[in-house]
């Protein structure tokens, strides 16, 4: 429930209509502290980016391009997006979500399907997830999709969790 609406997460391929909204979502505070290699210097790199992530979709091939999908709040609206992608100890699962919307469960909600589709789809059998110490709000996404703290990399907190094969 929000705003005491009932509210439906769901994840789909980005189009290049994405575009302003990605860029806009890049210059975030929350996005330029925990995730800067997603910050885009203007439009044109924003839809550079956008147009690799979707072509990097048209199959889920985690060893060789990242594969991340939009996250849709009620059918319509983009607010965030989710991903996996491979990291020196495996496969690292990331997400964001628009400022306005944070607080509500939806990363928690759009991991969990992320993470369904991975185990449905492909041959991965454990997810990691990289965290800066500060970021609590992630921490908690992770602890509540299942992920357990393995490690530190480079002053960050590491995560893992099996899949169910």
């Amino acid at each position: 429930m929000h705003n005491g609406q009932r509210v439906q997460i769901s994840l789909r391929r980005f189009t290049m209509d994405d575009t302003q909204k990605i860029f806009q979502m890049s210059k975030e505070e929350s996005l330029g502290r925990f995730l800067p290699d997603q910050v885009y210097q203007d439009y044109e790199e924003a839809s550079n980016v956008l147009a690799f992530l979707i072509r990097s979709s048209e199959g889920i091939h985690i060893e060789s391009y990242p594969y991340v999908l939009g996250i849709i709040l009620n059918d319509d609206e983009l607010i965030g997006h989710v991903g996996a992608s491979k990291i020196d100890e495996g496969i690292e699962i990331g997400y964001a979500i628009e400022t306005k919307h944070q607080g509500f469960g939806y990363a928690q909600k759009a991991v969990s399907q992320m993470l369904h589709l991975l185990e449905v789809n492909t041959n991965v059998r454990e997810m990691y997830g990289i965290v800066d110490p500060t970021n609590e709000a992630s921490k908690k996404v992770l602890e509540r999709c299942g992920f357990l703290t393995v490690g530190t990399r480079r002053d960050k907190i590491v995560y893992r969790k099996f899949l169910i094969q």
